[in-house]
């Protein structure tokens, strides 16, 4: 093998028979070195930050090997002219400086983390998968108590907007790596998503990432929330303006005041901390005021859900 500046240094390096680990940075200082052949051998680890310093190097082929991680943006300083780090596990994106390197033979092919599956040639015609123009990752979800670990089991998804963002994938599950309630979603350019009735008391987990005609975003953090049956549900204060209920514990009936900010129609469901519904009915601006009759429920806890638009809120009544 050539390493550091030595005079007995060997102009070409084949490494064959299953060569693992990671390859010896000292390689990379080699004054002499011309041709690095590994490919179709075992090794991993990331691709060196001073990759370029061969100054010699005119053909590197690293395919066919386990070396993951992000495209370091110094490779786009290499003299080499063949490079081929195709079949490897590579992900992330195309650094823009690598734009160097675009009249050179060289191949990112079937790195399945990397935009287009490694398709260096969009890159350099259409600026596909280039790490400048992608999308930022979502900052956050949005909950309506402000508490991911107190999230109503049937409650839309919502998340933070991400500028230059054209859309989003969506990802749930039940645990970290693994997602099993929905897989990679074009959800298209929304910022909230109705996934139905979620798991109840569970904890989830969601990836979105947003995207854009670049490519869409890396490297984003996974979120995690808890669902819970409606038993600890709390009367968020933004809320009160909007909708109250009296009186409060009520007993045969109870009135509904609307905030005159909303407009049109309004679903009611009447349900219980176990999330079981008891009633359901409409409301508009000529039956808001009206008393709506409990006689036909029994003494306890109960929220009321309010619907409309593509919003949703709860508040509690107590039965006595």
């Amino acid at each position: 093998m050539c390493l550091i500046n030595s005079h007995l240094c060997s102009v070409t390096v084949k490494l064959k028979n299953n060569f693992t680990g990671s390859i010896p940075y000292q390689i990379w200082f080699s004054k002499k070195l011309n041709y690095l052949n590994a490919s179709h051998n075992k090794i991993d680890g990331k691709l060196s930050n001073v990759i370029y310093r061969c100054e010699k190097l005119y053909s590197l082929d690293l395919s066919y090997n386990n070396i993951s991680g992000a495209i370091p943006e110094k490779l786009a300083k290499s003299k080499a002219y063949l490079i081929n780090l195709s079949n490897n596990k590579l992900d992330g994106c195309f650094p823009g400086a690598l734009k160097s390197l675009c009249n050179k033979d060289v191949t990112f092919y079937n790195n399945h983390g990397l935009p287009n599956n490694g398709n260096f040639k969009e890159f350099c015609k259409h600026d596909k998968g280039n790490c400048e123009l992608l999308p930022a990752c979502v900052p956050n979800l949005i909950f309506l108590n402000g508490n991911a670990d107190s999230v109503y089991y049937d409650e839309k998804i919502k998340w933070a907007k991400v500028d230059g963002a054209t859309g989003y994938y969506l990802s749930l599950g039940t645990t970290a790596d693994s997602f099993d309630l929905i897989n990679n979603t074009d959800v298209g350019n929304v910022t909230i998503y109705d996934a139905g009735d979620l798991p109840k008391n569970s904890r989830l987990y969601a990836k979105i990432q947003s995207y854009n005609s670049y490519g869409f975003s890396v490297y984003c953090d996974t979120f995690s929330f808890k669902t819970t049956d409606l038993s600890d549900v709390q009367d968020p204060e933004a809320d009160n303006n909007i909708f109250e209920l009296y009186p409060n514990p009520a007993d045969d009936y109870v009135m509904i005041n609307i905030h005159d900010q909303i407009s049109g129609d309004i679903h009611i469901d009447i349900l219980t901390v176990t999330a079981e519904k008891v009633l359901s009915f409409d409301i508009n601006e000529n039956t808001k005021n009206d008393k709506i009759s409990l006689r036909k429920l029994h003494p306890g806890i109960y929220l009321f859900k309010f619907s409309y638009d593509d919003n949703t809120y709860y508040k509690k009544l107590v039965i006595e």
